[in-house]
This record gives C-alpha cells, structure tokens and sequence, in this order.
C-alpha cells in the first residue's frame, strides 16, 4: 500500500495545496543558492564616496532562501558613529526577514571596537542574512571613504575569480612541489573564504567546479611542467588529487597548461592549487595581468 510523505507541494488540491511562506521557503531555497544574482543592475556592491557616515548601495537582484528581492533604486545606508580611538567592522548586508516579511539592506555595526573580526550574520528561522561588504570604520572618522568599502557579495553561484603577481610567484624545480599563491583577487565572493593566499575554503556545501589555468614563463624547454588541484594535506602534496595533468616544456616562450575538477564537498573544507617542474632551474608563473591566458584559477558553486 503506497504511504504519503509527510510534505509535498504545490498541488491544486488537497494537503499540497495549502503552500505557506514557510512552505515555500523550505522547497524554493533549493531552486539556487542564496545570494545576489550576478550581471543585474549594480549588484548590490556597496561603496564609500566620502559623503559623510554613509555607505551607498546600487540596484540589484536577490534570492534569499527562495525568495526574490529587487531593487531599482540606489539605497543609502547610515554606519554608527565612529570609535574616538578603535577601528570598528561592521557589515553590510541584505536581510530576508520572515516576521516582517520583506527583504531589505542594513548594516551590521560590531559591538566592539578594536575587534579584528566583522560580525556575524543571523541565519535561522526569523531571518537569514547574507554580507555585501566588510566596512572598516577608522578611528575617530567623519566620512566613509571608498578605501574603508570591501564589496565581497555573497553571489547565488558563489563563484570568484583569482590570479598571480607575476613578479611573487616562483616554482623551484624538483621536489614535490609548491602550492601556488593567487595573492591578486579578481572577483571574490564571501561564499568562498581565503585562510591564506594559497587556499579557498569553500563555506557551501555541494558540487562545485574548479577551472585552474597555468601559464609557465619558459626559459627552459627542459624537463616537465605540471599543475593539480586537490584538498588540503596540512600543506603537503595530497596523492589523491581532483584533477592533474603532466608534459613536457613546450618549444615555445611558455608553457600552458588548464584543468577542470568537479566534486562534492561539504561547507568549510579546503582546496589548494599545486604546480612542480623538473626544467633544472626556478621557473615564474605569470598571470593575467601579463597574458590574457595567464595563471588564474575560477571556482563555481554547481548546486546542492
């Protein structure tokens, strides 16, 4: 005899058919991930123009726990008077708030000055708030400056973009290789956290997609160049890898290498991108910033 789950909905008639806001949000939240959606509007990026103690937020659109927000219209949001000698961090955010029933921008103001961290967001069953930009308050100030505005939405893809400094990053030959430094940020998102520069944290669970392009500057056709990524190994060369690939110098001015690893994770593991040669001699990675093709590595948030 079949047996009725205990939820299902939308229906037109029967048990299904009674779908509440709380309904909605508890299927609808799988639809994508939370988030500002990307390529709409301004996309919600906050900045300081040295207007007084005010950060302004631009046009966007949302999708907060299966719910939709817009807004069409710049937003201004007040920052709370600075400390008179401690740096403050605040937040600021965008807010589903289920009691009220709306979506709205607010800014989160740290309690306590001269803390080195930004507030917490709330996510629960009143409210699930998602970061748009870490505000650092100076001591003593008058005005939010752009340089005291770090937009970093948390998008529904999650996805962020990093390179190199072609003139920091070295890979000595031999041995068992080197985790890759991608000190330059292109596109961030606070889904995706950095414990150093060297490592992506990835705060979503789910299927996510790495794309890591290398781009060798090759004094030496000699040896092999290769590139992998993989999961954390407390800073060694992990033999389980998520993608790899190995070849030899090519005969050229450089050597370019891409890879793809797909994989599920769960929220706050961490992944690291490797390189190794054996050309006898130190060899640079150069990124983006000296070839269209140079060394970056993208991350996507797939889906659950």
């Amino acid at each position: 005899m079949a047996t009725s789950l205990e939820s299902y909905m939308p229906y037109d008639a029967g048990p299904g058919s009674n779908v509440t806001e709380d309904g909605w949000r508890r299927f609808a939240r799988h639809f994508r991930g939370d988030g500002v959606i990307r390529s709409v509007g301004g996309e919600f990026r906050p900045f300081g123009d040295s207007s007084g103690m005010q950060v302004k937020v631009p046009t966007g659109e949302c999708w907060i726990r299966g719910q939709w927000g817009e807004s069409t219209t710049q937003k201004t949001v007040a920052i709370t008077a600075a400390h008179a000698t401690l740096i403050r961090r605040d937040l600021v955010i965008l807010r589903n708030d289920y009691v009220n029933n709306r979506i709205e921008v607010d800014v989160l103001t740290n309690g306590t000055p001269g803390s080195s961290t930004f507030p917490t967001l709330t996510q629960n069953s009143s409210m699930w708030e998602i970061q748009l930009a870490q505000v650092t308050v100076p001591a003593a100030a008058s005005t939010i400056t752009s340089g005291a505005v770090r937009a970093i939405p948390d998008y529904t893809d999650g996805s962020c973009s990093y390179t190199v400094d072609s003139s920091y990053q070295t890979i000595t030959t031999g041995g068992s290789g080197a985790r890759i430094d991608f000190d330059v940020e292109q596109f961030p998102s606070s889904v995706v956290g950095r414990p150093s520069i060297r490592e992506w944290q990835l705060n979503r669970a789910g299927t996510w997609m790495m794309v890591l392009n290398c781009y060798w500057d090759n004094p030496s056709t000699a040896g092999s160049r290769r590139i992998w990524l993989q999961r954390a190994n407390g800073g060694a060369a992990n033999s389980v890898k998520l993608a790899y690939i190995s070849q030899p110098a090519a005969p050229d001015s450089g050597t370019g290498q891409n890879i793809v690893a797909i994989d599920r994770f769960t929220a706050g593991e961490i992944v690291e991108a490797w390189a190794q040669q054996t050309s006898g001699s130190s060899i640079t990675l150069l990124g983006t910033s000296s070839f269209n093709e140079g060394t970056r590595i993208q991350l996507f948030w797939l889906g659950p």
